[in-house]
């Protein structure tokens, strides 16, 4: 069976939130984490991190290449069938690598219940985990000048074909 793992746009609702919005971020002390930003990252294959709508277009179509080309369907998951829809959350840190990384709905959401399908679901989910951790990153996003951390959603639509 042929594996065709289609992507959906980045979610950047968390991006457009507000100008100035931010939250603390989890295990750091008084560390923030921005929702929208004066640049935004630079990602290989874009060329300019600045707040332009065509930077914005390239980043989430690097973001969903990078996925699409990188996605390693598992094995038992593909034998079971399982399919999903996996929203990844993740931090593009202030030297620009990936940290917190982390399911909030996915697979193992999507299969609660199916007790023959939990193993296989959550394999699903660390999957999406895996990729979206070897982003590559060439430069961090930036507000008044200096590196800051920022949060980013996206959905994965895993299906097979």
């Amino acid at each position: 069976m042929k594996t065709l793992l289609s992507t959906c746009f980045i979610l950047l609702s968390l991006l457009s939130i507000g100008q100035s919005n931010w939250e603390s971020a989890p295990n750091t002390d008084s560390v923030l984490v921005f929702n929208r930003v004066e640049k935004i990252p630079l990602i290989e294959g874009c060329n300019d991190n600045s707040q332009s709508e065509e930077t914005r277009t390239c980043f989430g179509q690097m973001v969903i290449r990078h996925i699409s080309q990188n996605f390693v369907y598992p094995e038992e998951a593909r034998k079971k069938g399982v399919q999903a829809k996996i929203y990844v959350q993740f931090v593009i840190e202030q030297d620009a690598s990936i940290s917190n990384v982390e399911v909030l709905k996915g697979a193992t959401d999507a299969y609660k219940g199916k007790r023959k399908m939990k193993a296989q679901a959550k394999e699903l989910d660390e999957a999406a985990i895996k990729v979206v951790s070897t982003l590559a990153i060439k430069e961090p996003a930036e507000q008044r000048g200096k590196p800051v951390r920022i949060r980013y959603v996206v959905p994965i639509n895993a299906k097979l074909q």
